[in-house]
């Protein structure tokens, strides 16, 4: 199962979208933006799981797809 992540940046505003243990594949002007892209990547790419973190680098939510 692939794994994606939505971090924020810790230099800058902006939200990452990852894959797994890999460098950040997109940076994204708002957290929406990156969950929403996280959601295509991972529901393109079953099974996956899609990992949310809010600004502070915790956890938030997870969802399967």
């Amino acid at each position: 199962m692939k794994i994606y992540t939505v971090t924020p940046h810790v230099d800058a505003d902006g939200w990452f979208v990852k894959m797994e243990d890999t460098a950040p594949v997109d940076l994204y002007d708002t957290r929406a933006e990156a969950v929403e892209k996280g959601e295509e990547m991972a529901k393109e790419n079953r099974p996956a799981k899609l990992i949310i973190y809010d600004r502070q680098d915790k956890k938030e939510e997870e969802r399967t797809y």
